[in-house]
């Protein structure tokens, strides 16, 4: 995915309401930016070899009862 340009962060910004000004533009292009190639580098694990486990109900005690 090609990194943002702080036009971009702005419209989206302003789409959801926030106001960025232009002294902090450029500081959270930045930031978004490495936050978005953090997150492409994440690998979903291989779930096919294992086995799903019962999740106890948050209305039973950790024991059980």
């Amino acid at each position: 995915m090609p990194d943002l340009t702080p036009e971009n962060v702005k419209v989206l910004a302003n789409s959801i309401g926030l106001d960025i000004q232009e002294t902090e533009l450029l500081e959270i292009t930045h930031r978004l930016n490495v936050i978005m190639a953090g997150v492409e580098g994440f690998e979903y694990p291989n779930l096919e070899n294992f086995e799903p486990t019962p999740f106890p109900s948050l209305e039973e005690g950790v024991d059980g009862q």
